[in-house]
């Protein structure tokens, strides 16, 4: 909350140059991607990748692991809609599967997203 709170007030000056009746409609993201992360704390090491499949839509997938007989993955859904030519609301809908090492059965559940990110250079995004 002190996050998203924080990007209103970054993009309050974004807010107040444009015209209230011309409509959001520019997304300056992009949600094709390709990821390789190093967890610290810890030692994890994980993929993950996005595909856009609608100009406001993509699909998601990810995984983590220690590498000790475990694994922790996401897959779903997700979507953003313009708030102004510089932040976006977005969110996700993802199917976890988690099979952690110290245990014999696996996890599975939904994970619900919602936030909003703000555009701050052409390489730069902050998002909560």
């Amino acid at each position: 909350t002190l996050l998203a709170a924080a990007l209103l007030v970054a993009s309050s000056h974004a807010l107040a140059a444009n015209d209230r009746n011309a409509p959001a409609t520019m997304s300056n993201f992009s949600d094709d991607y390709f990821e390789a992360r190093i967890g610290a704390s810890p030692v994890t090491f994980g993929a993950g990748f996005s595909k856009s499949i609608h100009p406001n839509a993509h699909v998601i997938a990810r995984i983590d692991s220690e590498f000790e007989s475990d694994f922790d993955s996401a897959a779903g859904f997700g979507f953003h809609s313009p708030l102004n030519n510089w932040a976006d609301l977005t969110g996700e809908m993802l199917m976890r599967v988690v099979q952690p090492s110290n245990e014999s059965s696996t996890d599975v559940g939904m994970e619900l997203n919602l936030g909003v990110r703000q555009w701050l250079g052409p390489q730069l995004e902050v998002g909560g």
